[in-house]
């Protein structure tokens, strides 16, 4: 810069060329050229430093947040994905993708988090089916105040999927967590017990569950949140077992890791699941027999004493227990119609009625009558 010059002068200067540092002057096209080759330069190295982690359209900049390197078969693995949307008015962002017999995608229906002015993330997860190392493709679409849309897309980087080695419990599922929330036996038929569990997992794939040793198993109910899972499940097992075991994997420990319980034919803790015969239930007449005497011995009372107050709790007592042993509603199931272990629309069907057939309705809940048949079958079925 020239020092004699004012600044308005400088402003004024010609740079219609420019002096090289050899003394030569540098045409305007040259120097456009020359800055362009220069971008190219630079964007080919930021592509060599950072392979398949950012896209961008027009507004929208995607990236993922420390992706993994490795998987193991059917692991359900957490992606978070970061969008940079160089616009203030954004009224949605949209993802979808598509699965394949080589991985699925879990994309659970939480909005993306706003973490500063211009950024947003969100988490899904993906398990891997096969060992194939499947590279998967996100789309996102952003949705502007007046309508004006701005798409982009990233693809997950390969990563390596590696099998667990087999062993003799495994029930299949991969998790940072299990816990056996609940769990209820009854006997099945002469050969068979029923085993109902209620399970919760975090970062599992909790819906493979199976018990490797059952005559049959399944689930009745999956729920997912994100980061927790949670499933009824069941279990037909011989009768000569006395304890219920199996491991799942825990990838932080590295390590399979064991749950079990004892076998106990009275413990029905789970109230949704089949519960035992109430027409049978000895708590149940018990309970009657108790009520069904206080209610005469205060009618006694009220004979000798000609207090209202101990009438009044005869009539309250002898009402309940009236109500207590009222004859159940009796309903007729039609050939083919199948007993459900929980009442749900998904629940498993373990029993199907082979003709026209009466039965008593011990409760009813959520569109759904629990059933006792002749043959002491009981399970649910809808109204």
């Amino acid at each position: 810069m020239d020092a004699n010059l004012s600044p308005s002068q400088e402003v004024l200067m010609d740079y219609d060329s420019t002096p090289s540092d050899d003394g030569e002057v540098v045409s305007p096209e040259e120097l456009q050229k020359n800055s362009q080759e220069l971008l190219k330069d630079v964007d080919t190295l930021e592509k060599k430093e950072e392979p398949k982690k950012i896209y961008s359209n027009n507004n929208v900049f995607l990236n993922l947040q420390n992706p993994p390197s490795s998987a193991i078969q059917n692991q359900r693995v957490k992606i978070t994905i970061k969008a940079t949307i160089a616009r203030d008015d954004v009224k949605s962002i949209k993802l979808s993708f598509k699965d394949s017999k080589d991985y699925k995608i879990f994309n659970p229906n939480k909005e993306w988090q706003k973490v500063d002015e211009n950024r947003y993330i969100k988490s899904i997860y993906i398990k891997y089916l096969s060992l194939i190392s499947a590279t998967p493709k996100i789309n996102v679409v952003v949705e502007f105040e007046k309508g004006f849309k701005n798409k982009a897309s990233i693809t997950l980087p390969p990563i390596k999927i590696v099998k667990l080695a087999s062993k003799e419990l495994f029930s299949g599922v991969i998790a940072d967590n299990l816990e056996i929330i609940n769990h209820s036996e009854k006997v099945y038929d002469d050969k068979s017990n029923i085993v109902l569990l209620e399970l919760n997992a975090t970062n599992s794939n909790l819906d493979d569950f199976k018990i490797p040793y059952a005559k049959k198993s399944g689930i009745d109910e999956f729920k997912d949140s994100g980061e927790s899972q949670k499933i009824f499940g069941f279990a037909l097992i011989p009768n000569s077992l006395e304890t219920f075991k199996f491991n799942y994997f825990n990838p932080k420990s590295n390590r399979y890791e064991l749950k079990s319980f004892n076998i106990n034919l009275k413990d029905q803790s789970v109230s949704t699941q089949t519960d035992l015969n109430p027409t049978k239930n000895k708590f149940a007449f018990y309970k009657s027999m108790v009520l069904l005497g206080l209610g005469v011995l205060f009618l006694l009372l009220f004979l000798k004493s000609k207090s209202l107050l101990s009438l009044f709790f005869a009539i309250l007592l002898l009402g309940y227990t009236a109500y207590l042993n009222i004859p159940m509603k009796t309903v007729l199931l039609k050939k083919g119609t199948g007993l459900k272990i929980l009442p749900t629309f998904n629940s498993t069907i373990f029993y199907i009625v082979p003709k026209d057939t009466k039965a008593n309705v011990a409760y009813e809940r959520e569109g759904y009558y629990k059933v006792i048949l002749e043959n002491q079958k009981i399970g649910w079925v809808k109204k």
